[in-house]
């Protein structure tokens, strides 16, 4: 089976600074309405909410993140749909986040690659009788009634790497026949290999990768040691915070929200600094 939408053959999508904040406004506005158990409806200016998405974590049906259709006020920009992913907030969610197994991964009945299998049971996971997080996702896109506009994916930390998996099942499951998706994450996750990426780069119109040089979060591919087979995909924009504490240089808010309202300008794409990534390397 070929999927019936693949990545633009006209010009590329670029990075857009307005989206870029929007979308980052959209995940935490996913973490607040996680941290406050839905009391407080989800709003995002310009934008009308549709369906959550959920998944099972242990037997807790658990809020992931949901869809939206709109645009930000007075932008300019079309109208487009939006799917947008939180990222860890519980103690499951963060075994998941470290395991760095390489698997043989599946989406749409398609092979994809070797996948960290962490992210990768976290999305796919499912028992006869509870949805996995990709079915739960596609549902939740089947709400879209006006396919031929723009569809971006969003997520920031595991919810990166759940963005980047969902951006390609999208595409592989025929589940937006009109566009291809284009992504934006923050400080996302490592998840596949050349592979992967290679399988990605075809499907997915552009990705484009929010990262905080001093947060460790978006180069970690293992544990004990890196596994060097992981591979980033799409373009990445960078800028450099550092923190008081190692977490605040990861967390959405205290960084990366920091960065794309007050100094998005420095937020850019040029060759990143070239940090050692070992304690060898760091003696040299």
């Amino acid at each position: 089976m070929k999927p019936s939408v693949a990545a633009s053959t006209s010009s590329a999508p670029t990075y857009n600074a307005t989206l870029a904040l929007t979308f980052a406004n959209a995940v935490e506005a996913a973490y607040s309405f996680y941290d406050d158990n839905g009391k407080t409806p989800i709003s995002v200016p310009g934008y009308t909410i549709g369906p959550s998405i959920y998944v099972w974590e242990l037997t807790t049906k658990t809020f992931f993140g949901y869809v939206a259709t709109g645009t930000p006020p007075n932008s300019g920009i079309p109208q487009h749909n939006v799917v947008v992913f939180r990222g860890t907030r519980t103690k499951e969610e963060a075994a998941y986040d470290l395991n760095w197994t390489p698997v043989a991964g599946t989406l749409g009945g398609q092979s994809i690659g070797n996948v960290a299998k962490g992210q990768y049971d976290f999305y796919t996971g499912a028992t006869f009788v509870e949805n996995s997080l990709s079915k739960s996702m596609l549902n939740a896109v089947a709400w879209f009634q006006d396919t031929t506009l723009p569809i971006y994916v969003c997520g920031h930390s595991l919810g990166g790497g759940v963005a980047t998996l969902a951006s390609l099942d999208i595409v592989l499951n025929n589940a937006y026949t009109g566009a291809s998706p284009i992504m934006y994450t923050y400080g996302g996750l490592h998840v596949g290999d050349q592979t992967f990426v290679t399988a990605f780069t075809t499907a997915v119109a552009a990705a484009f990768r929010v990262t905080n040089t001093a947060d460790f979060v978006p180069q970690l591919t293992g544990l004990a040691a890196d596994n060097t087979s992981y591979i980033h995909v799409g373009e990445q924009w960078w800028f450099t915070a550092y923190n008081q504490y190692l977490w605040q240089n990861h967390e959405l808010t205290n960084s990366y929200l920091t960065a794309l309202t007050s100094y998005p300008s420095q937020v850019v794409n040029t060759p990143p600094p070239n940090f050692p990534t070992s304690a060898q390397q760091k003696a040299r």
